[in-house]
């Protein structure tokens, strides 16, 4: 494939490859397409969240927290049989979130 860039992106990458960033032309001009594969592949996945958001198929926080919180109880009562004398207990650099009044929606 031959690419007739403009002067503007010709220097870029160029350049890129001066500062050595990139060994080749090339490899530069690859990156930049996964770059905008991913941009692409992300685009599509929130328009699956907004349809998933528009059709009601998302969790409440609270529901969440409290599945959340459910499960950190029931692990940390097996691995030491209480998480009372903690203050506030982290499992798994998961920490305990108090209610809020907010909602966050989460895909399902």
């Amino acid at each position: 494939m031959n690419l007739n860039l403009p002067n503007e992106v010709n220097d870029f990458v160029k350049g890129l490859v001066a500062q050595g960033r990139f060994n080749s032309e090339e490899d530069a001009i690859v990156e930049g397409i996964k770059l905008l594969m991913g941009r692409e592949q992300l685009r599509g996945e929130i328009q699956k969240g907004v349809k998933q958001l528009d059709a009601g198929e998302f969790y409440e926080e609270e529901a969440v927290f409290n599945e959340v919180n459910a499960e950190i109880d029931k692990l940390e009562a097996e691995q030491q049989g209480s998480y009372e004398h903690a203050a506030t207990p982290v499992f798994c650099g998961i920490e305990r979130r108090p209610q809020t009044d907010r909602s966050i929606h989460c895909p399902r």
